[in-house]
């Protein structure tokens, strides 16, 4: 087993040792694990996996199995901006495969266009999951602050 960041080898082993010292890849495989996707292209997420959001984390795996019946996959392009900044986030986003990143644009910016210019201010990947605060709150995002699909 060998793990690759950057195309040097950052771990290596066999899968039991490597996962066993809770190295570097131990953390990609634990984001992923409980996450699926279908062959025709549905994302599943195990309930077991929702209850480490700490908005489930009470939740019985009966109650969230209904949950989960509710959420709905959205495929996404790069540069999609999934939430403006200012507006209330009505959803909360699990990533499956890419990166989405957390952008502050300043308050005159159009983030419509392709090549509005941000600053990252944090980053999704798969097995990650943002936007619950919004769902409870229903707050708008920070004014500063869009998240946009930067690795579909």
């Amino acid at each position: 087993f060998i793990y690759l960041e950057d195309g040097y080898v950052t771990e290596q082993g066999d899968k039991q040792s490597v996962m066993a010292r809770k190295a570097q890849v131990w953390n990609v495989f634990h984001a992923q694990e409980g996450l699926q996707l279908t062959r025709d292209g549905r994302a599943t997420i195990s309930p077991e996996r929702l209850q480490e959001v700490w908005l489930f984390a009470a939740c019985s795996v009966e109650d969230l199995e209904s949950v989960i019946c509710m959420f709905v996959t959205r495929e996404v392009d790069r540069n999609q901006v999934l939430v403006k900044q200012g507006r209330v986030s009505d959803a909360l986003y699990v990533v499956v495969g890419g990166v989405v990143e957390s952008v502050a644009f300043d308050k005159d910016t159009d983030v419509d266009v392709p090549e509005a210019e941000g600053r990252v201010v944090a980053k999704f990947v798969p097995g990650q999951i943002f936007g619950e605060e919004g769902v409870v709150t229903s707050s708008p995002r920070p004014a500063e602050r869009s998240w946009v699909v930067s690795n579909a």
